[in-house]
């Protein structure tokens, strides 16, 4: 059941699995299940790079690092945006 809603209003849905052993949060359009933007959750920025095959620079999407609130210089992970949606 979708959440309830103004008319007009644009839902986003929030989940979290586990995909090839990476942890991820994404957000998406509930209706398109369009994909706005996910948290790829892991310490080492180069690995979790290497493991989404992310790439810096790239048209489509910004990966930006997410740090622990607790400890501002701890990765927490990726925060990978996209940038054509629709």
């Amino acid at each position: 059941m979708p959440p309830l809603q103004q008319k007009g209003e644009h839902v986003d849905s929030t989940a979290w699995f586990e995909y090839r052993g990476l942890n991820m949060v994404v957000t998406y359009d509930h209706r398109s299940r369009a994909v706005k933007d996910l948290l790829v959750v892991g310490g080492n920025e180069d690995e979790l790079m290497q493991r989404c095959q992310l790439q810096l620079g790239k048209s489509e999407y910004l990966v930006l690092p997410v740090f622990q609130r607790e400890r501002p210089t701890k990765l927490m992970g990726l925060r990978v945006l996209a940038l054509n949606t629709r």
